[in-house]
């Protein structure tokens, strides 16, 4: 079982994703390599799971980052 929670792009044509495309780099760098646009969700949904189950959602008070997921990828037995 993969148990998730992450922070992800804003949706493509957006103010959050357009500064999160200019601060990418400077994010990288102060923050130990995480990439600010970076898609997780389409990862996930490619890495094989039996099942995966991906719900998004805003976090309060942090603009660069409020796209979230969170969500569980189950292995087949």
């Amino acid at each position: 079982r993969f148990i998730f929670v992450e922070h992800v792009a804003a949706p493509h044509g957006t103010t959050t994703r357009k500064w999160q495309r200019r601060l990418r780099g400077f994010w990288r760098c102060i923050c130990d390599g995480c990439t600010l646009d970076r898609e997780t969700w389409t990862v996930i949904e490619e890495a094989g799971f039996a099942t995966c189950e991906i719900e998004h959602f805003e976090a309060e008070d942090a603009p660069l980052v409020k796209p979230h997921i969170a969500g569980i990828g189950m292995k087949s037995q």
